[in-house]
């Protein structure tokens, strides 16, 4: 039961910390979407139709080689079409 409870509160942290990013976002008047295609991104940053930056939220699994490499792979700019 413990790693039930503790499992949830860690996927409501996550899910506080990407709506903290989004209000953050927001308040910074950016144009914000979101992009799944292979990988999913949780930010896409658009200037006008271009986008210009990719945001990955991850509250946890940084240190483990495998989570790490997913979030950053997902941000890479061929994941969410961003033109050089």
């Amino acid at each position: 039961m413990q790693r039930t409870v503790s499992n949830s509160f860690s996927d409501d942290y996550g899910k506080a910390l990407e709506n903290i990013v989004f209000l953050e976002l927001k308040r910074r008047k950016k144009k914000i979407f979101y992009f799944h295609g292979k990988q999913e991104v949780d930010f896409v940053l658009v200037d006008r139709i271009k986008p210009i930056e990719a945001i990955q939220v991850c509250a946890h699994g940084l240190a483990q080689g495998k989570t790490r490499e997913r979030e950053l792979s997902a941000s890479n700019e061929d994941s969410y079409g961003r033109a050089s």
